[in-house]
């Protein structure tokens, strides 16, 4: 479902605050439009947005709060940019009372006799502290708030720790465009419009933010002390990197010195932001790595590398139907045929209706459900795993995978 939240006074605040009331509450997966001002209230030049409340209003003009119903302290917001369009002006500020004023046409900024592409991004995503109190919305926090990394574009996702119950999320505070740093303490300030889905994870425990962006994973560390923030930024990403490439810490931090490079997200928020940048190519010939995610009736695919979810037609694995004359419906309720367990798959060179014929069995070889098609069968090399994953009527879906494959079920 996609709800709206339009630019509207009463859907925006100027500062983070956990006893700040939700303006709208939607269910995990739901998407919302949202419509905000620039960083300081301007709607139109010279046209500013009065808050509802100026004496706690002073920073950002954020959209929210957003509650999402089930989010609970401890688990993990999933947060992906679907949208983001700037209006047809931006202002960009530095030393007092310079400015740049900016005519924004399609993909470019035309500004002091320049000419920039844009890259729009919500500089804020974020959520309350889990202190009661009035809270500033400039410096970024373990939970969110003002990340200002250009990366978060439209296609990515930002991973954060849930703080408070109901997850109280807000954004706002529209970049037409920035360069890493943002080192005049502003960017091309836009008002903008944007669609963001939330989601809940409960297979992915954070200390500090993450992200998925086009092909590499990003982690953040924030610090008055730059040295420090980058620190939190690589033991984060040491994290991610046992978790997502299996790997023991130390080889982590060995390889990290060699393929992870950091960045300078931000040094203008009162305190530095630095992210660390994992690209997927760096890893020549990685093997599968796949989660398997519960649904109503078995199991979905999510590759444990990107993040992303798996399609069945995936060129890298194969998903079998068990059904028809091959079928054996008798063994089906049996429970270890039940989704998510290993199965076995057994040569039977001596069939004489088929030599190539692969049967499938449970793991320990006790009950026979099936074959694997015969047109798919002479194709397998005999060391492959299988992988109950979705009973449906009349057969079995079964993942099958190369050996050296890794399959896990998120704890």
């Amino acid at each position: 479902m996609v709800h709206e939240l339009p630019l509207d006074p009463a859907n925006l605040h100027g500062h983070f605050s956990r006893d700040l009331e939700p303006v709208l509450t939607i269910d995990p997966g739901d998407s919302v439009r949202i419509a905000v001002p620039n960083a300081g209230w301007e709607r139109a030049r010279g046209d500013a947005v009065a808050s509802r409340n100026p004496e706690l209003d002073t920073g950002h003009a954020l959209a929210g709060p957003i509650a999402v119903l089930g989010a609970r302290a401890g688990r993990t917001l999933a947060v992906t940019v679907d949208e983001v369009v700037p209006g047809k002006w931006g202002v960009t500020m530095s030393e007092r009372p310079h400015r740049i004023d900016w005519e924004l046409v399609g993909s470019i900024g035309a500004g002091a006799g320049r000419r920039v592409r844009l890259a729009p991004f919500l500089g804020v995503l974020g959520m309350p502290p889990p202190e009661p109190g009035v809270h500033s919305t400039i410096p970024p926090r373990r939970w969110g708030g003002n990340i200002d990394c250009k990366e978060l574009v439209a296609g990515t996702t930002l991973f954060l720790p849930i703080p408070v119950d109901g997850a109280l999320f807000s954004a706002g505070d529209g970049h037409a465009a920035q360069g890493d740093g943002e080192v005049s303490g502003t960017a091309i300030e836009s008002p903008v419009e944007a669609q963001l889905t939330l989601d809940l994870r409960d297979d992915l425990p954070l200390e500090w933010p993450i992200a998925r962006i086009g092909g590499a994973w990003l982690t953040f560390g924030f610090d008055e002390h730059l040295g420090l923030a980058a620190k939190v930024a690589v033991e984060a990403m040491l994290d991610l990197m046992q978790r997502e490439h299996g790997l023991e810490r130390p080889d982590a931090l060995a390889l990290a010195s060699v393929v992870v490079d950091l960045r300078v997200t931000q040094v203008v928020n009162q305190v530095l932001g630095v992210h660390a940048v994992l690209r997927d190519a760096v890893f020549l010939g990685e093997r599968l790595r796949l989660w398997l995610e519960q649904g109503e009736s078995g199991y979905h695919l999510r590759d444990a590398a990107t993040g992303e979810r798996v399609r069945w037609e995936d060129p890298r694995l194969r998903v079998v139907a068990v059904a028809g004359v091959t079928y054996r419906p008798e063994s089906l309720p049996d429970a270890t045929f039940d989704p998510g367990r290993r199965l076995a798959l057994v040569r039977e060179p001596t069939n004489e209706h088929d030599p190539n014929a692969v049967g499938i069995w449970n793991e320990e070889r006790t009950l026979q459900v099936g074959y694997v098609p015969a047109a798919l069968a002479p194709e397998l090399a005999g060391d492959e795993q299988a992988i109950s994953l979705w009973r449906v009527e009349g057969g079995l879906r079964v993942l099958i995978v190369p050996p050296d494959a890794w399959v896990g079920t998120p704890r």
